[in-house]
């Protein structure tokens, strides 16, 4: 069922060769850059602990960013750039997936490999390793950014294993998405709803004091971890436990629905066009759209069959439609009989074509052009500044004479 999985998992990499890298590499920067900042503009510790009171006592900047877990500067930077990067990771996940999952039925080229040698589960398997070890390697990055700026390794440890389980949930969620649906855009909605939710109920948790309210959201949960504090490595569980329900749903969706549809149909588009459109014909539908609109404009336009050139069976009857109807009924209403092909008409005169001009010695006799006049002196022997004139044309099946000269040539001798 997962042949070809590495294959297609080669695949995905070689595609992301570019991305991935930049936005692994962004994030990174910012969670060390911001600490950076941090140690420079607070450079004792009474005065990170009197900026971190400070914001612990706005309600509105810690429903936004969360709680402040640790007042040292890994803490501070830890509290102002993590929700950031938990969550752009999470769209991050969902995007990625999506692509290679949904994206790849929607635009044909899933259905094409899997004309191969490739299993039912191999594209979302692949996607998967892909999608999951991209938010593995996003956290040990950042991990390794923060040690290397000189915090403790705990902290940066906990602090990248709540990224990564952000990431994890997340990518869980958009392959679920992805077989839901049966539009990438769809998928993608859909799974950017259940991380708009989770945002909102993490907010509304920090907001309110209400801490209960993190358990509620995966979002929450990576706030939980407290990296530089405590470390609570156990608020992880429900991450992994989620991020595995929502994979084992996927395969299980995967395994139960054809190529190209999902569990959720597409909605249908309107019935009908109301019903002032009535069929013209009986037991035909109303046309619709354009078509519909201009059969109603026509009806209303003209007069009546006898004096206004109705449309019947036989062609179109000449006559006048009334006002509002558009200019190509006109010119069909004046006489235009689709049902026959154009033929040519032998009555209108014929296009003459202009005469090429002459060329040659005969141009030159003629007084043509520049060129052939040089063309006509050259023949001759002389240049045309002496006045050369062209050689006598030769009638029609006469020989040139032998020596290369015109049939006079020898006529002065004799």
């Amino acid at each position: 069922m997962t042949t070809g999985t590495w294959r297609l998992t080669t695949l995905v990499i070689r595609r992301e060769r570019l991305i991935a890298p930049f936005w692994m590499a962004l994030l990174a920067v910012l969670a060390a850059g911001q600490a950076g900042r941090y140690a420079q503009s607070f450079p004792t510790a009474r005065s990170i602990a009197d900026f971190a009171r400070e914001m612990a006592a706005n309600r509105a900047l810690t429903a936004f960013a969360g709680e402040v877990h640790s007042p040292t500067v890994a803490g501070m930077a830890v509290w102002k750039n993590a929700d950031a990067i938990y969550t752009v990771l999470a769209l991050i996940a969902i995007l990625t997936i999506v692509r290679h999952t949904r994206g790849e039925e929607e635009s044909g080229r899933a259905e094409l490999v899997g004309a191969g040698v490739i299993g039912r589960f191999a594209p979302l398997t692949a996607a998967l390793v892909f999608t999951a070890g991209a938010m593995v390697a996003t956290g040990l990055i950042c991990a390794l950014a923060m040690i290397s700026t000189g915090f403790d390794v705990t902290g940066s440890l906990s602090f990248g294993a709540a990224i990564t389980a952000a990431g994890l949930v997340f990518t869980g969620v958009g392959a679920l998405a992805a077989q839901l649906t049966e539009g990438a855009r769809a998928a993608i909605g859909l799974a950017a709803l259940v991380l708009g939710v989770s945002y909102l109920v993490r907010f509304t948790a920090d907001g309110s004091g209400l801490t209960w309210l993190k358990w509620l959201s995966p979002q929450g949960w990576s706030h939980l971890v407290r990296p530089y504090g405590d470390d609570n490595w156990a608020a992880l569980l429900p991450a992994l436990a989620l991020a595995a329900l929502t994979a084992a749903l996927a395969y299980l969706l995967a395994g139960r629905r054809d190529l190209g549809h999902g569990l959720i149909p597409q909605r249908p588009g309107p019935g009908g066009i109301g019903a002032a459109a009535q069929p013209p014909v009986p037991g035909l539908a109303p046309a619709q759209g354009t078509a519909g609109r201009l059969e109603r404009r026509l009806r209303r336009g003209r007069a009546g069959p006898g004096r206004s050139g109705a449309l019947h069976p036989g062609g179109v009857q000449t006559g006048r439609l009334g006002p509002g109807v558009p200019a190509p009924l006109h010119r069909l209403a004046r006489g235009v009989d689709d049902r026959r092909l154009p033929v040519a008409d032998r009555s209108q005169p014929r296009l003459r074509r202009r005469p090429l001009p002459p060329a040659g010695p005969a141009a030159a006799a003629q007084g043509g052009t520049r060129g052939p006049r040089r063309a006509a002196a050259r023949h001759a022997g002389q240049p045309a500044a002496l006045g050369g004139r062209p050689p006598v044309p030769r009638p029609r099946g006469q020989r040139p004479h032998p020596g290369g000269r015109g049939p006079d040539a020898g006529a002065g001798r004799r």
